[in-house]
């Protein structure tokens, strides 16, 4: 949240496992029910790091995504459509991002990049978030990659992004994780 804060554009990079995937659900909760004013916010570890911001949050897979896509409407419309949009509200949702991208009042997460697996495909993809940045200045962006994948990758995202790389936790960590994860969201039964 700290670094977010600062810097407003990441790449986090980390182990298989180190806990990328769930660092962009963290994120994208937080702010959801921040929006929302939903008492249970306040339950969530490490809210106090976040900016003040009321980000609406827009989670991108890239392992999701088909081959072909090479904009950030194309983006916008699969990643929609996997959450059971329907066509017909596909236009105007896509237009509600992109004006809260513009405005700066929504949080693109790009999760996987490595998972793209061709490599050129992988770059195209790479200068495209370039693009979204310098379409959109006023959003934040975070993107995650395994360090190997990303290292492999003859181009890097650069053009105002921080790279980050994910510290990998302590045994007594791994367990205060667990621990805390499941009781924010597993039933008591």
């Amino acid at each position: 949240g700290a670094r977010l804060k600062e810097a407003r554009r990441l790449v986090v990079l980390g182990d298989p496992g180190a806990g990328k995937s769930t660092l962009l659900r963290w994120l994208a909760t937080a702010f959801l029910l921040r929006m929302k004013n939903d008492p249970d916010w306040q339950d969530l570890p490490d809210i106090a790091t976040l900016p003040d911001d009321f980000y609406l949050p827009i989670l991108v897979r890239c392992r999701d995504l088909p081959p072909q896509i090479a904009t950030l409407e194309d983006m916008l419309h699969h990643t929609l459509r996997m959450n059971e949009v329907t066509e017909s509200d596909c236009p105007k949702l896509r237009g509600l991002l992109r004006t809260r991208l513009t405005e700066g009042k929504a949080l693109l997460l790009i999760d996987g990049l490595d998972e793209i697996t061709d490599p050129g495909l992988r770059a195209r993809f790479s200068r495209q978030i370039e693009q979204i940045h310098r379409s959109y200045p006023e959003a934040p962006i975070v993107v995650t990659s395994r360090i190997v994948g990303y290292r492999e990758m003859g181009y890097r995202i650069r053009s105002g992004f921080e790279h980050l790389t994910v510290a990998d936790l302590a045994p007594a960590d791994k367990d205060d994780f667990a621990r805390r994860w499941c009781a924010l969201t597993e039933r008591a039964e």
